[in-house]
């Protein structure tokens, strides 16, 4: 086997093949475990989850206590109903304090995910999370401070469980007797009482007779005169077999480009080993040839062709296992931890393994590319006549058929580079875009109360001292508080009304609110368009509710007439009016690409029960003065923790993360398709020289300029390449609407974007034509001849 004894040709072939086997089995880990693996419980076939939808809002699954009650005592569908409450809390253990997410879970929760008896909490227990426990090694019956009350480590839960959720869950579970115990005041037990509820639907009940009874129990315990809130919407049983994840939402369109993209590159690399065997097969005709006149079955050549695939397939196959399993580790550890909707950073415990399925996508990649590699190849000598072969004669359709080949790869690395392009386009344009605010010089950092220990009830007047003493820093040119860190992905919804104006359904939730302290507008750099801002007599108790509202809300209420002193309504037609005092400028809230929404700023005064966001900006670089805040506020309030210290412009850039992998991924994948598709043309050359080698000794024997031979090969690879990248550009055309809802403020139709990317893959295709070229200029006449 003369071609596989060819160490370069072979080592390209199986690198080429292995990485691309390997990256693909590794994105197929993640796809699985996030999209097609079922959840780790017994028959998950069966699980459902209540879901509401509300225009402007999305979907929600937590419901108030008397819809779970009424669930209990009237369901006849489900064998069983759970409830689960995730909370944030602080942990103490001995004297480390860390912020932790304890989940109530009630009996019929265990029940509906068929979780052991002896891995339940029980009055005074918690159990651990298997993904909590590594982090946090808590020996069973450790004794343990939660929200200052004690409980016992009783168990650890299996490795993967996450309750109905994918990627992450709760850190620990309590018994939903605990509740009183975590929120001893009845205004917090209140402001908890909602519920994320899932079942399991009893044997031989269908889904929909499930959802017909479910959402008639729905409508009975949630009537509209006493919760407004929750009625506006349509509610449902989602099934939850493969679980429920924000990541699926956020990295859904990133990791499906991801595995085309792989998909693709895997087909370049099977059609260029295809070609780098052809090519070799093509020096070894004449052999080919002889064996045929001798007698040599077909099927015997047919073997010889599969065997050379198979030893560069089985040895790329290596290639990829060691990929695989150094990638895994890496790639569990790399995943990005998620943002839950109260704007906090969890870890992903995403649970990626080598399993059946693994494995069962690798091999069949090898053996799918095996075969296809051979094809081409075997055809190729099964073909070969001696006539032909000893008068150098090579006839016109293996030309025509890698000439296609060459088009199908420059089409796809066309695509790819037309996807890198828009992908970066789309990443400048946000990163250029102007936010409505100041990001730069602003340092912003997150307080929890709940994690001090010992806790201090008096919070308002700590506060007061916090930023008195911050704004005398050096450096320091104003402070601020706000409940919620913006451009996070989340936010409050709520909706307005003039006085007597009736909201249709389809119109509420129309504005986006934000509490804010005095010095908010300045902090941030929002200007003043109309009226005044806040002053110290706005955050009194018993105050009239006076708002400031941005441009687009002006706009939307009074587009003729000025918004200042005037009244509306928030949330039900009896509230008090609120009154408009001022107008500030647009500017984003929750995400860079959504458009800015109708907003409220109110008078916000900080709870002990509530994180808060401290924004302060600076005169210097905001970095610098992380430590200093972090003193300051120890020493005014002793072990009152500071989490998640940022600028506000790495914020900006944070939120930008799907943009980000994508441009990332999408730039890589072309330059990798453009490597490949030059290496394949490369390839066809150096065969077509091979092909045309007496043809090209004739040309020069007769006085043929050597650049005009080098001319005709180039003009001969252009075509292809030009034909791919005409495809290319009309799919772009034709997949334009599509890919526009992916991009922000960039066309996939763009005429320039389009010509620039089809003259840089010319560009690199002619760089990879020329070397061929070039050689077949310097082909000796008389050698060449010698065969005739």
């Amino acid at each position: 086997m003369k071609g596989v004894r060819e160490p370069g040709i072979t080592a390209l072939a199986v690198l080429l093949l292995g990485f691309s086997v390997g990256s693909a089995t590794l994105l197929f880990s993640v796809f699985d475990a996030l999209l097609l693996r079922p959840l780790p419980v017994p028959h998950p076939e069966q699980l459902v989850r209540l879901t509401l939808t509300r225009p402007q809002v999305g979907q929600r699954s937590d419901f108030p206590e008397p819809v779970l009650q009424a669930f209990l005592t009237h369901a006849r569908s489900f064998a069983s109903i759970g409830a689960l409450r995730e909370l944030s809390s602080a942990l103490r253990d001995g004297e480390r304090v860390d912020r932790v997410r304890p989940a109530l879970a009630s009996p019929g929760f265990f029940d509906t995910f068929g979780i052991a008896e002896n891995l339940r909490p029980t009055d005074g227990t918690v159990v651990l999370s298997h993904a909590f426990a590594a982090r946090h090694p808590l020996p069973i019956g450790k004794k343990i401070l939660l929200a200052g009350q004690p409980f016992t480590v009783a168990a650890i839960l299996p490795e993967g469980f996450n309750g109905a959720q994918v990627e992450t869950g709760a850190d620990l579970y309590l018994n939903l007797s605990a509740f009183t115990t975590l929120f001893p005041a009845p205004k917090q037990r209140e402001d908890n009482r909602f519920f994320e509820i899932t079942a399991r639907l009893a044997p031989g009940v269908s889904l929909q007779a499930a959802n017909q009874e479910a959402l008639q129990i729905y409508q009975a315990a949630s009537p509209p005169e006493t919760n407004p809130y929750m009625v506006n919407g349509d509610f449902s049983l989602v099934p939850i077999e493969r679980g429920a994840s924000r990541l699926r939402e956020q990295s859904g369109p990133a990791l499906g480009f991801a595995m085309a993209a792989v998909g693709l590159l895997l087909l370049m690399a099977v059609a260029n080993i295809s070609s780098i065997l052809l090519a070799r097969f093509a020096a070894r005709n004449e052999e080919f040839a002889i064996r045929r006149a001798l007698g040599a079955p077909t099927l015997s050549l047919i073997r010889i062709a599969l065997a050379e695939a198979m030893l560069i397939t089985l040895s790329a196959g290596l290639v990829a296992t060691g990929i695989i399993l150094l990638g895994i580790p890496l790639l569990q550890r790399a995943l990005p931890p998620i943002r839950t909707l109260d704007t906090s950073l969890v870890p992903t415990t995403l649970l990626l393994q080598t399993d059946w399925r693994l494995v069962s996508f690798a091999m069949g990649i090898c053996a799918l590319a095996a075969i296809l590699i051979a094809v081409s190849p075997a055809l190729r000598a099964t073909s070969t006549h001696l006539h032909q072969s000893l008068r150098s004669t090579r006839g016109s359709s293996a030309i025509r058929g890698r000439s296609a080949l060459i088009a199908f790869e420059v089409a796809i690395a066309t695509l790819l580079a037309i996807a890198a392009a828009l992908t970066f386009q789309t990443l400048l344009r946000l990163r250029t875009l102007h936010p409505g605010f100041s990001a730069s010089q602003v340092l912003t950092l997150t307080i929890d109360p709940t994690l001090q220990f010992p806790p201090n009830p008096g919070l308002g007047g700590a506060i007061q001292q916090w930023q008195a003493a911050i704004e005398s820093l050096p450096g320091v040119d104003s402070v601020a508080f706000t409940g919620l860190r913006i451009l996070r992905g989340s936010g409050v919804k709520t909706t307005y009304a003039l006085p007597g104006q009736v909201i249709p359904p389809s119109g509420r939730m129309n504005t986006s609110m934000h509490g804010v302290s005095l010095n908010y507008f300045r902090t941030m750099g929002i200007e003043k368009i109309e009226g005044r801002l806040f002053t110290e007599a706005d955050y009194h108790p018993g105050t009239s509710r006076r708002i400031i509202v941005n441009q687009a809300f002006a706009r939307f209420f009074f587009p003729n007439t000025s918004a200042v002193g005037k009244l509306v309504r928030s949330g039900a037609s009896d509230s008090p009016p609120d009154q408009i005092i001022g107008i500030v400028s647009d500017a984003k809230y929750r995400t860079l690409r959504e458009p800015i929404p109708p907003t409220v700023y109110s008078a916000w005064t900080p709870s002990e029960h509530a994180r808060l966001a401290l924004l302060v900006r600076s005169k210097m670089n905001p970095s610098t003065l992380i430590e200093p805040i972090r003193q300051t506020i120890e020493r005014l309030s002793p072990g009152m923790p500071i989490q998640d210290p940022a600028t506000l412009a790495a914020d900006i850039e944070a939120s930008l993360s799907t943009e980000i992998l994508l441009a990332n991924l999408s730039i890589a994948f072309a330059l990798l398709s453009l490597f490949i598709a030059g290496a394949g043309l490369y390839a066809l050359l150096a065969y077509l020289v091979i092909l045309r080698r007496r043809e090209i000794g004739i040309r020069l024997a007769i006085g043929a300029p050597r650049p005009s031979v080098a001319a005709l090969l180039l003009e001969q690879a252009t075509k292809p390449v030009l034909c791919g990248i005409a495809a290319a550009c009309l799919i772009a055309i034709a997949m334009g609407p599509w890919l526009n809802t992916v991009l922000f403020e960039v066309s996939a139709r763009d005429p320039e974007l389009l010509a620039g990317t089809g003259a840089l893959v010319l560009l690199v295709a002619l760089a990879a034509a020329a070397l061929p070229s070039i050689a077949a200029t310097r082909v000796n006449p008389a050698s060449a001849l010698r065969n005739e």
